[in-house]
């Protein structure tokens, strides 16, 4: 052994060996995940509205103009699938650490393992494919009435389903092409598609049936401060696959894209706005307010001050009175279809969000309209 690799086995963080923690590390994967597809439309927010445009959603267009962050949509599909499969190698580990890894890949694990003497932290796991198809033998050998099956595999039972092989397909398929090719990514209607409709009801499901071994853990993202359950409204988005592929997508298709839209942005905000934030304590150095509330609501207070202040509100992501609702005249714009152009933005969270993707109110995610009806301008 050269003294670089020695170096570096001296020096390597054995997670779970030296320290154990709750929720497992593979669930920083699942972090990762949500927050690049919460990330993915950021860049979208002035002009998504213009996808209305039946003559804009040729393949051209969507893929130039609307697909958002492409490193985040990457990075996104890339952290699902890695949360995937570590959570399969997670599942085999407990039945039999040696399911997990590749052993016998040397001859010399023979005698080790004859002389007790074999150290499974030390061998390589297996890649994606043989776990999933390691995993998938063990519903076939183990008996349902065995320990095992009861207590570790039965839960999980639901990744034999129809619908959760397509998503592991399609999400290997994309991780592949991006890791290989580089030059491929879904558009924005595959993409959005995909997460909402296929991975994240998936992702659910491993969630819920891991609840038992995370001892009432939760990301903090799943809600947001104000307790709006983003995936449970993830969830109740339904869109199906001939609906999408229509040339010429009704009205309510665009009302449920545009709900996935926002969610993301409120998925986005409640991410940052994390634990500590929540708990009122400033993420600036050397400060630890204990009314951080007010000092962001003092601001938010102070631009009334400025031309384009139309409104303050609750923000209905965070519960602060530090929303800020702007206006600008635009009736001299002679395609300009309103007289005043609106955006909000919250001072504490970082909320922000303008009136060409419809109010919040309008679906469901605010209990009061946020930004003013035609009538009241």
């Amino acid at each position: 052994m050269d003294l670089l690799e020695k170096f570096f086995n001296e020096n390597d963080v054995r997670i779970g060996k030296d320290f154990q923690v709750i929720p497992p590390v593979h669930y920083l994967s699942l972090n990762d995940a949500f927050y690049n597809y919460f990330l993915s439309s950021d860049n979208l927010k002035d002009t998504f509205h213009f996808i209305y445009d039946n003559k804009k959603q040729n393949r051209e267009n969507l893929a130039f103009n609307f697909t958002g962050d492409k490193r985040a949509i990457s990075m996104s599909i890339l952290s699902f699938h890695r949360f995937i499969e570590l959570h399969f190698k997670y599942i085999l580990q407990k039945i039999n650490p040696l399911l997990a890894v590749n052993f016998l890949d040397s001859k010399l694990d023979v005698f080790e393992y004859l002389h007790l003497e074999l150290d499974v932290s030390k061998i390589k796991t297996v890649e994606f494919n043989e776990a999933w198809n390691r995993l998938k033998k063990c519903f076939k050998k183990y008996d349902k009435g065995s320990t095992d099956y009861r207590t570790i595999l039965q839960q999980y039972e639901f990744i034999l389903e129809s619908d959760s092989i397509e998503c592991i397909r399609q999400l290997s398929k994309w991780r592949n092409r991006i890791m290989h090719n580089g030059a491929t990514i879904p558009n924005i209607l595959a993409y959005d598609y995909f997460i909402s409709q296929r991975v994240i009801p998936f992702v659910n499901k491993v969630f819920c049936a891991d609840k038992t071994n995370l001892k009432n853990y939760e990301p903090h993202f799943f809600k947001t401060a104000t307790k709006i359950n983003i995936i449970e409204e993830f969830l109740e988005v339904k869109i199906s696959l001939s609906e999408i592929s229509q040339d010429n997508k009704p009205h309510e298709f665009w009302r449920k894209f545009f709900k996935i839209f926002h969610l993301k942005e409120l998925g986005r905000c409640s991410y940052h706005h994390g634990i500590n934030g929540r708990n009122i304590r400033s993420f600036l150095p050397f400060q630890m307010l204990e009314n951080e509330d007010e000092r962001v609501e003092r601001f938010a207070n102070s631009e009334k001050d400025t031309p384009y202040f139309h409104d303050l509100k609750t923000c209905n992501c965070c519960g602060n009175d530090s929303l800020v609702v702007y206006r600008n005249y635009i009736r001299d714009i002679p395609w300009a279809s309103e007289d005043y152009s609106y955006w909000f933005k919250c001072y504490n969270c970082d909320y922000m969000l303008k009136r060409n993707v419809e109010d919040p109110y309008y679906f469901g995610l605010s209990e009061v309209p946020i930004f003013p009806s035609n009538d009241d301008e």
